[in-house]
């Protein structure tokens, strides 16, 4: 009787390092998405809120501004000069210097229109960043240490904000010339080049305010003449001249000439040229903004501490660590035996601060204005209309760990899969 060959044993342990190879190629982007991570959220913002800034967010903004003022009754001042400070014109004037009948709603309809023109061409970003690492170090040290650190977040957004006025300098200062001559407003400045003024605002941005000053006559001079197409009087001149002269007294404090300077004094701010009248002047809210960090006591500012080490080591450090485990075991296992790596602790802890610093603001601004009621309804409702964009660089770990679930998904556990069930089977 012929016995049957038998039948040679499945080599289940080469099978097993063939599919344990397939493993390495997975691996080595493992191990690339963990160093993105974890290099984005040391090195990079945890929290970026960005505000863009155009001519028809402006028109929107001085609308919701003047149905504020008209419900609680407040009216604007009077007097002789017109919204924003410009210089008065004839027409808004009486014989006896006061302001003309039409009161505030008028001064309001110029605001808007004067901004609405200022504004027509803005196309910016204002930002405000925050870094974990600055954060734990800022937290880590004494109460001085904390106030310093808030002073250098509200300093950044100063500089975006001081990047932005200088950027409608020059069709503010057209504005203040155009107001000098009766019967000429804005609509007359639709189409105007504003080349003469970028002159004296570039002197400014160099902080040459003397020169400036000497300049500013002979081209607003020229600009009138061959973008308005008309030739400014004496009175008018030294209008516009004196109008230009004391904004830039305004905005220079020892010494340093600064374009959110003339804005703060404009609003109430302390300005060096805005004299002892500015003193009893309304509170800027701009300025309450950027002294908050002056006027933080010792209590706040420990309990500050507390949470500036929380949220940068709890909310961004654990991630960061977790991110670091994985990117040293993924390396490691391309060169084992078993390239197998576990990424359960990634995925456990590594969304967490993509979730506070990204998706939990930007849903709340979203959801909590129609939750809320009263003043905190109002609040939230203010910031909404901002149109804030939360992204920082923790947005960029967020992605990460979106692309790691899919390695995992459809790349790691397929394989894993196949290795355990030989496993099985050569057991």
């Amino acid at each position: 009787m012929n016995e049957q060959p038998m039948q040679p044993m499945p080599d289940y342990g080469a099978q097993s390092r063939k599919l344990h190879r397939r493993l390495v190629p997975a691996n080595i982007v493992i191990l690339i998405l963990s160093v993105v991570a974890l290099v984005t959220l040391l090195c990079g913002s945890m929290v970026s809120v960005r505000i863009h800034i155009t001519g028809d967010f402006v028109s929107q903004m001085m609308e919701t501004v003047m149905e504020e003022e008209q419900s609680s009754g407040e009216n604007g001042n009077t007097g002789d000069e017109s919204a924003a400070g410009m210089p008065a014109t004839q027409e808004e004037t009486n014989a006896d210097g006061s302001g003309d009948a039409s009161g505030a709603g008028s001064e309001n309809e110029q605001m808007k229109e004067m901004l609405q023109y200022v504004f027509r061409n803005v196309d910016y970003t204002l930002k405000l960043e925050v870094n974990p690492v600055q954060m734990f170090r800022a937290g880590m040290g004494d109460n001085e240490a904390v106030r310093a650190y808030i002073t250098e977040v509200i300093g950044g957004a100063l500089s975006s904000l001081e990047e932005l006025i200088m950027q409608v300098m020059p069709d503010f200062l057209s504005v203040a010339v155009a107001t000098t001559v009766e019967n000429l407003g804005v609509e007359e400045l639709e189409n105007v080049d504003t080349q003469q003024i970028k002159q004296v605002v570039t002197l400014l941005s160099e902080n040459k305010t003397e020169e400036a000053k000497t300049q500013f006559p002979a081209l607003a001079q020229q600009f009138a003449s061959e973008q308005l197409g008309v030739e400014l009087t004496p009175d008018q001149l030294s209008q516009a001249s004196e109008f230009f002269n004391e904004m830039v007294d305004s905005g220079t404090q020892d010494g340093e000439f600064s374009f959110y300077g003339v804005i703060d004094a404009m609003a109430g701010g302390s300005g060096e040229g805005s004299g002892e009248d500015s003193a009893g002047s309304s509170e800027n809210p701009l300025d309450a903004i950027f002294s908050f960090a002056d006027e933080l006591d010792d209590e706040t500012l420990s309990t500050m501490k507390t949470v500036f080490i929380a949220v940068s080591a709890a909310g961004v450090g654990l991630a960061a660590l977790c991110w670091a485990f994985l990117a040293l075991f993924s390396f490691i296992h391309i060169f084992t035996k078993n390239k197998k790596v576990g990424m359960w602790y990634v995925k456990l802890f590594g969304f967490l601060p993509c979730l506070l610093f990204f998706v939990v603001p930007t849903v709340a601004l979203l959801v909590l204005p129609g939750m809320m009621g009263g003043d905190a309804s109002s609040a939230f409702s203010m910031i909404s209309a901002l149109g804030p964009s939360f992204f920082g660089t923790v947005a960029v770990s967020g992605i990460c760990y979106l692309l790691l679930w899919l390695v995992s998904i459809f790349w790691c556990f397929p394989i894993k899969r196949k290795i355990r069930k030989l496993k099985k089977l050569g057991a």
